[in-house]
């Protein structure tokens, strides 16, 4: 044989080998998509190899869709219009677009099948964020910093809030504040065993996901770290090295390790103090303890200082509240405790005179001590111990630094009016303290003052104004040196600043880092998202009404948006985006703010302004939940095709449970006209609502039982009741009369039984939904860190998404911790686009872009 049919023959069997070899998991088209005009429609054929999902469009000259014919998974129960029980299909376009109007021009058929995704961008998770100036409402938010610690390497640990209603976190960086890691939401890849003490289960994948003390507050783990109304335990200094360790709400200590792992009993230490050595209490500290505690550990190990901490005499009181300070017992305000690290026994170190301790509330924020109800100071507040184990106390009610030996013998003491936080360079005999009164409510300045020796001077030779807005919040001060090339570094936390790290040049105190103008993020609050088709807008309104938006892929940035609704002398300017949907097809935009009615605007030269101005308003009043520390709640609001309205609200006063109303379109006659959906219920907790190109309504409400799930998931009734179902509703009018819903419909169409939401049963703190155009539903599962897309006909297309904190980047840049999935939190907001997936994480406090890929695509003219 000659050589070049050997070779041929060679090819021919290879290709024949490759062909009888095929996976049969492999997706092939048996008949490529084709078009062929019959009579006044067109036909459509295609064909593939196996059971697969498809979208079938239409796309004008621009290569925009301007038709989404059909879309859902081939089988048993494929959507219409598909044939069921075929991968053959023919189907017949009428030659219109989406809203029923004839399309002129060339078109292109486009086929696609088999979705995949891919995580493209990942916007926000900024490290050095925990605060915001531009959202909360200060005094009733719950922003705090719970915590500043640094370890005998340097290293420091910052406890607080990244949210105004409470997600929390615990983040590293080095001496000289460069961020280095989260321990706190735990980071992905650690060892089931390793995590599972703080209240986690596992999915069937092995990974974790993590129990909810409290949805509302955002409480993620169930060890008392978290609780309700954001409480956020005080993250303390003892003398363990790789150890952390929280006082939680009845003064419990919680341990977690410094890798993010933590013990099966993160509680099996016991309490801040476990046994009391002196005075006629023999019970262990309870809710009844208040005040902001301060530790100083020892220079060996063996024992702490603790100050701050006192006994308020009516039982019940909540942490955050004082109502009858004791001035007698071993718990009375006005001592310092000395601690055994061990056995954790206390002994009083050093107490003021009993009968000159002021326990009458009202006397207290009159006094130097500047206590209030809401913000509870002591009469001694913050506490440090030097190597030679002399003893530094914040003395408020003698407006002192009070300096003491180790056997509790005066050495000396310094004036300074309304101490708070102190600290000491470990290399000379600087001290650093800071200054701050109470008036919660009410400006109140703190300030940061140098000694620069404290053995004998008596008073700063440098104070720096910090604030005047301290008083604003309930939170105390934290203070905390390291070295860097010899020099201390002074590091300094309070909320509303929120991280600011000064170096001692001696003579001033030079600004070297501030993390609130390093960080760039503004928006913290993911929770409520929508995004603009048309042109990839991406739109995230925070609980308290303001809008924030994504508008380049480039360079991604979130922008906060100008709200102008044309109401004059208006207390809430730019906050009116509590509720916000889009009308693509008119570029209308509709908003509602707290307690308002709805708007219609358009965007113009960088703002929202009025459409038509003098009559925007296309309600009337609509109320919202609102709870001091959680902000408000927002259930949901749509543009249908027709331009018509969907809303979750209700217009009776301290009624928030969202009920169902629909408003056909009327651009010249306002207020329009309301018809509500009744049989949806009269006090639904509703959550979230989506139209499809059709009209078909989508509404998701929350249900007390849902299906099951696998392992010890399913035995947890929290997670079990944090879901909710979505109801479709079909059309009773059309599009062609203007008016897709004149009547309510007898009941929902369909009803998906899925794990969607979560859905509080309380407060409305909701997750939201997508819908696309062909009504194929994007939902996630907030509490299982997923995203699911499932047809028309509830058959699931394809789900994504696994536990990982804002160190996994599911591959991009940046990625500390890699994860086999894309990595997640807390997904509480799902939109979708032709070509994109959009994911809000709540408490990784970022947005996640994600795009359609599919293993087959095909065109044809």
């Amino acid at each position: 044989m000659a050589p070049f049919a050997t070779q041929t023959l060679i090819a021919l069997i290879i290709a024949l080998f490759f062909l009888t070899n095929l996976s049969a998991d492999e997706l092939t088209w048996k008949e490529k998509p084709k078009m062929t005009k019959k009579g006044d429609a067109i036909e459509i054929n295609f064909a593939v190899s196996k059971t697969t999902d498809v979208e079938v469009a239409i796309l004008n000259t621009e290569g925009k869709v301007v038709r989404h014919l059909a879309a859902g998974v081939l089988g048993p129960k494929a959507p219409p219009p598909f044939k069921k029980d075929s991968l053959s299909q023919q189907l017949i376009w009428d030659g219109n677009d989406d809203y029923e109007t004839k399309i002129s021009g060339k078109c292109t058929l486009r086929v696609r099948a088999g979705m995949k995704v891919k995580l493209v961008n990942i916007v926000g998770g900024d490290p050095y964020a925990f605060y915001s100036k531009e959202m909360g409402q200060r005094d009733h938010a719950a922003w705090r910093i719970t915590g500043l610690e640094i370890k005998p390497d340097g290293t420091v640990y910052i406890t607080g809030h990244i949210s105004h209603y409470g997600p929390p976190v615990v983040r590293r960086y080095n001496a000289e504040g460069e961020y280095l890691n989260t321990i706190f939401p735990a980071p992905a890849g650690k060892p089931f065993e390793q995590i599972k003490g703080w209240g986690a289960h596992q999915r069937e994948d092995g990974s974790p996901v993590f129990k909810y003390d409290n949805i509302d507050s955002m409480s993620l783990s169930t060890t008392g770290i978290t609780g309700s109304r954001s409480f956020l335990a005080s993250q303390i200094p003892l003398c363990e090295k790789d150890a952390l360790y929280f006082v939680g709400e009845k003064f419990n200590l919680i341990k977690i390790n410094t890798d993010g792992t933590i013990p099966e009993n993160p509680n099996v230490e016991g309490f801040l103090v476990n046994e009391l050595t002196i005075g006629d209490e023999t019970k262990r500290p309870t809710s009844r303890m208040i005040g902001t505690p301060f530790t100083a550990p020892s220079p060996d190990g063996k024992f702490f200082y603790l100050s701050g901490v006192f006994k308020d005499g009516k039982r019940k009181s909540p942490w955050y509240r004082a109502t009858n300070i004791e001035t007698t017992g071993f718990w009375r305000d006005g001592q310092i405790y000395k601690v055994d690290a061990k056995t954790r026994k206390a002994e009083v170190f050093f107490s003021l005179d009993e009968e000159k301790v002021i326990g009458e509330v009202k006397a207290r924020g009159t006094s130097p001590i500047s206590d209030t109800v809401y913000a509870v100071f002591s009469a001694l507040q913050g506490v440090a111990v030097d190597a030679q184990n002399n003893v530094f106390i914040c003395d408020r009610q003698n407006k002192r630094i009070l300096i003491l030996d180790k056997d509790e013998k005066k050495i000396r003491e310094i004036p300074a009016e309304y101490p708070d936080a102190i600290a000491l360079d470990p290399n000379s005999k600087a001290l650093y303290y800071t200054t701050r009164s109470g008036n919660y409510h009410k400006n109140a300045p703190l300030h940061l003052h140098k000694i620069r020796d404290w053995s004998k001077d008596n008073e700063a030779s440098i104070s720096t104004l910090l604030t005047e807005t301290a008083g604003m919040y309930r939170s105390r001060s934290f203070l905390g040196v390291t070295t860097v090339q010899g020099k201390a570094r002074v590091w300094l936390a309070y909320v509303d600043l929120p991280v600011r790290i000064f170096e001692d040049a001696g003579d001033k105190l030079e600004l070297v880092k501030d993390f609130y103008q390093v960080g760039t993020q503004r928006i913290l609050d993911m929770q409520h998202m929508t995004v603009d088709p048309k042109n990839e807008n991406v739109y995230l309104s925070d609980s308290w009404g303001y809008l924030f938006r994504l508008d380049n892929w480039l360079k991604p940035e979130f922008k906060k948006c100008e709200i102008d609704v044309g109401l004059r002398n208006c207390r809430y300017k730019s906050r009116f985006a509590l509720g916000f949907a889009i009308d693509p097809r008119k570029n209308l935009f509709y908003m509602r703010g707290d307690r308002t009615p709805l708007y219609r605007m358009k965007y113009m030269d960088g703002k929202f302004i009025p459409a038509p101005e003098g009559n925007n308003i296309v309600t009337t009043q609509y109320y919202n939940d609102w709870r001091i520390n959680l902000g408000m709640g927002e259930r949901g609001l749509a543009v249908a095709p027709d331009g018509g309205v969907g809303i979750l609200a209700s217009h009776k006063k301290n009624d928030y449970s969202g009920p169902l109303a629909f408003y056909a379109s009327d651009t010249k006659k306002t207020p329009l006209k309301e018809l509500p959906f009744t049989k949806f219920g009269e006090k639904p907790k509703s959550s979230g609502i989506k139209f499809d190109a059709k009209g078909n309504m989508y509404v998701g409400k929350w249900q007390s039982k849902t299906k099951p799930l696998p392992g010890t998931m399913g035995k947890d009734s929290k997670l079990l009741r944090s879901f909710g179902k979505i109801y479709k509703y079909t059309p009773t009018g059309s599009l062609k009369n203007g008016n897709l819903y004149p009547t309510e419909p007898a009941g929902p169409s369909k009803v998906y039984d899925v794990h969607f939401g979560s859905i509080s049963a309380n407060f409305a703190r909701t997750s939201f939904f997508g819908v696309d155009s062909y009504g194929q539903i994007y939902y996630p599962s907030s509490l299982l860190c997923r995203v699911s897309i499932m047809d028309n006909e509830g058959n699931e297309i394809l789900t994504f998404g696994t536990w990982g904190n804002r160190d996994s980047m599911g591959g991009l840049e940046g990625d500390l911790v890699p994860t086999k999935g894309i990595p997640m939190a807390y997904p509480s907001s799902v939109d979708v686009t032709d070509d994109y997936i959009y994911v809000s994480d709540l408490v990784n406090a970022r947005v996640l872009r994600i795009k359609k890929e599919f293993q087959l695509i095909e065109s044809d003219k």
